[in-house]
């Protein structure tokens, strides 16, 4: 990644790309090689790796990093636990930025000026060893315009410029998905250096037709918002949304498959929660007991049957009448 213009941080992609210009792996002649001193990052050429060695000679594995990491070693140790843990809850994440794309101005709004969904994460004390869906907060999340924000400095550019080759794969891979494109997402752990994890999601043209009014209807933001911010108690949790086969969501079974995460022979695996009735009453109640973070008036059934209904209602009309 160029360099962040005057931003002291340490950047990781989420996905398979080179730490230095975004190239993502499945459009390279090459195989993307890791750095020999972390194992971590990896690069697409040497020219990328001796142009980012200035800024990652002090994140490798062996490295003693001053300042305040929330305890983990090293930047990369810390930048290793965002990836892992923003990549178990990757459905979840795809669901609150097509949330926030809406509730921030729409999809010709975000998605053709350059803006990018920034997540603020604080790590959990004490858990750099627990359960890896359970060692970060989500502190807020805002839809940002590269006017407002330093946080890419110069990669801005090559950021954006990646996610229109791959919303173009995806059109060219299955046509007929709804598509609007591809928003750029940004982890950012305000640690001392901070750390940076970028990935992407894909963003889709909901069916309700409400969805795209500007500005968006006082009730449907807080409906959109009060999702996002039930997203991130689930996340806190330590609770993990999959996302539901489309067979279900078209016949209109919309809550998501809800697991947690169980240690097992040194590994920690995915089991589903049981009770599934009983873990929604709980985020009820839990979200009831916060009236000044949800003001929708909706319950979390509610909730996702607006999101099914938001996503596939033409869809779903189709198919049932078939």
């Amino acid at each position: 990644m160029p360099p962040i213009g005057g931003l002291n941080a340490a950047i990781l992609p989420n996905f398979e790309a080179c730490a230095f210009c975004m190239k993502r792996a499945k459009g390279l002649a090459n195989p993307l090689r890791k750095c020999a001193g972390c194992s971590i990052a990896l690069y697409c050429s040497k020219e990328c790796q001796r142009s980012a060695w200035p800024s990652h000679k002090g994140s490798g594995a062996g490295t003693e990093s001053a300042g305040d990491l929330y305890g983990y070693p090293t930047v990369m140790a810390l930048s290793m636990a965002i990836k892992e843990w923003s990549q178990l809850h990757e459905h979840t994440f795809n669901i609150i930025a097509n949330l926030m794309v809406y509730a921030s101005g729409g999809v010709e709004h975000v998605l053709r000026n350059p803006r990018a969904l920034l997540v603020r994460v604080r790590a959990r004390p004490g858990a750099i060893d627990s359960n890896p869906a359970f060692k970060f907060y989500v502190d807020g999340a805002d839809v940002l315009h590269r006017d407002d924000s330093r946080i890419l400095g110069d990669g801005w550019d090559t950021m954006m410029a990646e996610c229109r080759k791959e919303a173009a794969r995806a059109r060219r891979k299955d046509a007929s998905a709804p598509w609007a494109g591809i928003l750029p997402t940004v982890f950012h752990a305000l640690s001392k250096p901070s750390v940076i994890s970028l990935t992407q999601y894909a963003i889709y043209r909901f069916q309700l037709e409400d969805c795209h009014r500007t500005p968006l209807d006082p009730q449907m933001h807080a409906v959109f918002m009060d999702h996002v911010e039930m997203c991130a108690m689930s996340m806190s949790l330590g609770h993990v949304y999959l996302r539901p086969p489309n067979s279900e969501l078209l016949s209109g079974r919309f809550l998501p498959p809800v697991m947690q995460m169980v240690r097992s022979n040194k590994h920690w695996r995915r089991v589903p929660i049981e009770g599934v009735d009983d873990y929604w009453d709980t985020i009820a109640a839990l979200m009831a007991s916060q009236p000044e973070r949800f003001t929708s008036g909706l319950q979390p059934r509610e909730l996702w049957a607006h999101f099914l209904r938001a996503c596939f209602v033409s869809r779903a009309t189709e198919h049932n009448a078939a």
